[in-house]
């Protein structure tokens, strides 16, 4: 499952399991893009995965919907945002500043930008692949982000 889930939903819901069985779990962290190629290795049994469609031999049961925000720190707002009074200019400024991301493999925010944009962000990235501290990052204003 990707690290979103696993950082907020994912353990509670095997709490539920386990209570009832004595089956232990490896569990496998990668993103939602890529964990059905997992189930198609044979590397994991079931997979949060972001395709619709079922790999073979496996079913697909939605599970809803992951809703992300754009956030940043008021200290990030003041220095990087003040002044950005219409939607172009605020577009405009998105472009240079530095922004959180999970890993290199994170496309969120870059993916928002690039439709936002029209092409790839300028701006300095922060990579901080640990859901919990990457909202601390957040917080303390290295960039903006969309954590969990």
């Amino acid at each position: 499952m990707n690290a979103d889930s696993l950082a907020t939903w994912f353990l509670d819901a095997l709490a539920l399991v386990r209570h009832d069985t004595e089956v232990v779990f490896d569990l496998h962290r990668e993103d939602q893009d890529r964990t059905a190629e997992l189930l198609r290795s044979g590397t994991v049994m079931a997979a949060v995965t972001a395709e619709a469609a079922p790999v073979q031999g496996c079913s697909s049961v939605p599970l809803g919907v992951d809703r992300y925000r754009a956030v940043a720190a008021p200290s990030f707002v003041r220095r990087y945002l003040d002044g950005a009074d219409t939607e172009r200019r605020m577009t405009a400024r998105l472009d240079r500043v530095p922004l959180v991301d999970y890993d290199r493999d994170d496309d969120l925010q870059q993916g928002f930008l690039r439709r936002v944009l029209g092409h790839a962000p300028r701006g300095p990235r922060h990579y901080v692949p640990n859901s919990a501290d990457f909202a601390r990052a957040v917080q303390l204003g290295f960039g903006w982000g969309a954590p969990a």
